[in-house]
């Protein structure tokens, strides 16, 4: 179910397995199970859970100091930082991954890693740093991975018309295109909002992109993803001068609730 993009039915499992876990005394297998517990929670929205997950995943690690359960213990913290928008609390996590999973030899969770702390160093405005984590995705083992090679593209090509450089983003949208698309539909989402931040970067109309991504997050019940990706929304109608679509998207967003997210919370309306 995780894989297949259904979070609440994840949890579910995750539950069940938690509980039997529990009834057997397994404690150190519950440390895989409680941050993946975390980050289901962190997808649907439900940042007190998560948060609960991740400090028994803590406490048990105190216990069972295996360092691959801790290099996913980390980078589990640092993604759930980041899904809330906590972007210094998220970096320190992330590099705290790139370093164990380095010294592990696994170079896939290490560009796992990277990829996501690019993506809250986006998040803070901290370009080159940003940059310096995407260019770290670099080993052949990693880059011929589509999944791995698309996720790097599509930020790059978010990334670099922010920087000026247009033709190394046009480079990245076309290895975008040129890499097939996973059956993953949460990462395939991530990555098509960020190529609509992109083009949303270069002039371009992308709020069919936008709103693809809206009802996607939402299907899946992912409501940071589904809220960002009407902010692309909202700045393509405010960057077009479409005056009633800019009124009907503010008026959307202050008939939700306050979100948990941290730039959701200074950028919406």
């Amino acid at each position: 179910e995780n894989e297949a993009s259904d979070f609440a039915a994840a949890r579910r499992c995750f539950e069940e397995a938690e509980r039997l876990l529990t009834r057997a005394g397994a404690s150190q297998d519950l440390i895989k199970v409680s941050t993946n517990l975390a980050l289901t929670a962190a997808k649907l929205g439900d940042r007190s859970v998560a948060d609960l997950h991740l400090e028994r995943a803590a406490s048990l690690l105190g216990h069972f100091p295996v360092q691959r359960l801790e290099c996913f213990a980390a980078y589990s913290r640092g993604l759930v930082r980041h899904i809330f928008g906590d972007c210094d609390e998220a970096l320190e996590a992330l590099d705290g991954a790139i370093a164990l999973s380095r010294a592990l030899g696994d170079r896939v969770m290490t560009s796992f890693a990277r990829i996501h702390a690019a993506e809250a160093a986006l998040l803070a405005g901290r370009h080159e740093t940003a940059l310096s984590y995407l260019h770290g995705v670099k080993s052949p083992e990693t880059t011929s991975l589509p999944v791995l090679a698309r996720m790097t593209a599509s930020r790059l090509f978010h990334l670099e018309p922010l920087l000026g450089r247009r033709r190394r983003a046009q480079q990245a949208i076309a290895r975008l295109h040129e890499v097939p698309r996973s059956d993953v539909l949460y990462l395939e989402t991530w990555n098509d909002l960020f190529a609509g931040l992109g083009s949303l970067a270069r002039g371009e109309d992308a709020s069919p992109m936008f709103e693809r991504c809206r009802q996607a997050f939402a299907k899946m019940r992912v409501p940071h993803g589904a809220r960002l990706a009407r902010l692309g929304l909202l700045a393509g109608a405010i960057a077009s001068g479409d005056g009633a679509r800019v009124r009907k998207l503010t008026s959307q967003l202050e008939g939700d609730e306050r979100p948990d997210h941290r730039l959701l919370q200074v950028a919406e309306p």
